[in-house]
């Protein structure tokens, strides 16, 4: 299956992913919510997220490279005006309608899993 970027894309199944900032920029942050914010979260099935690319893990590499074609894992940008990547399988998302609503990064996490502090940083 071959999406678009700013394709919206469903969860066809809960799927334990980790949320990168895609600024890497946390003013005001400490260490720990730093860390927590890297830490594995389950994306609930349902929950609509904007594709934004296939990853490609270069063997021997520490870098992911962007493709075109259809890999393992897709990079998934989640929430409102704030966007939060996601790196997901493919085969754990679907295209789905685009005049569906973005889920809130709030609305499409499984919060039983995050620590009773854990904060999402997400504009009203």
């Amino acid at each position: 299956m071959k999406l678009q970027r700013g394709q919206k894309v469903r969860f066809v199944r809960d799927t334990d992913t980790h949320f990168v900032d895609p600024r890497f920029v946390h003013a005001g942050i400490d260490y720990d919510e730093y860390a927590r914010l890297h830490e594995p979260h389950r994306v609930l099935a349902g929950s609509i997220g904007r594709f934004e690319a296939y990853l490609v893990h270069v063997e021997g590499l520490s870098v992911v490279t962007e493709s075109n074609q259809e890999t393992p894992l897709c990079e998934v940008l989640l929430g409102r005006t704030r966007c939060w990547e996601a790196r997901v399988p493919a085969d754990a998302i679907e295209p789905c309608n685009p005049a569906g609503e973005v889920t809130s990064l709030c609305g499409c996490v499984d919060r039983t899993l995050l620590p009773p502090a854990h904060c999402f940083w997400e504009d009203p």
